[in-house]
């Protein structure tokens, strides 16, 4: 699946502000951006994945419900003020379906959606601490397969994550 590259030349300061000034639009009082770098990284293009990430926190009352926080995060772009930028444009469209009267619609369909599969560590799976070796991989697979297994009392896909866990774990033991 290919992700959307965002361009544009706008700074983490631009995005910043705009996103400042759609929350206040919304009547969002409460709010955080937490870039997952440094400052003077923000606009920077060399950052591995979970470097560029951008949280926005902010905290929201639904129609007659208490107030709320609202986690957002992204990583997939070039940079993390390009990743606050797509943030602050899907808060902004977000804004703009309450201000339509549709915002419970479009949450009431996004709320029918299948949430994202993600993938454990496989060293959480197995319960090993990451460089452990083949001897040791083996070990905890066979020892969680007796409880995961069907045949056990377990389920497919319990083994399904085991298995996976294993392999992966076993094919980087044999690359090193």
């Amino acid at each position: 699946m290919s992700t959307y590259k965002l361009h544009t030349n706008k700074t983490w300061s631009d995005s910043e502000r705009e996103l400042r000034e759609t929350f206040q639009k919304w009547g969002v009082h409460r709010f955080a951006i937490e870039p997952n770098t440094q400052s003077r990284n923000l606009n920077s293009k060399y950052l591995i994945g979970t470097e560029r990430a951008v949280t926005v926190r902010y905290w929201k009352a639904a129609r007659g419900e208490p107030e709320r926080e609202v986690v957002l995060s992204l990583d997939t772009q070039e940079s993390p003020a390009l990743n606050l930028r797509a943030l602050g444009l899907c808060l902004e469209e977000m804004r703009m379906l309450d201000v339509r009267g549709i915002g419970e619609v479009a949450a009431s369909a996004y709320m029918q959606l299948a949430a994202p599969k993600t993938e454990r560590d496989p060293y959480e799976v197995l319960g090993l601490r990451p460089g452990a070796d083949a001897v040791l991989v083996n070990a905890a697979y066979a020892a969680l397969a007796k409880q995961a297994h069907p045949d056990k009392g377990g389920t497919d896909v319990a083994m399904a994550e085991l298995n996976a866990a294993r392999d992966a774990l076993l094919a980087k033991a044999t690359a090193a």
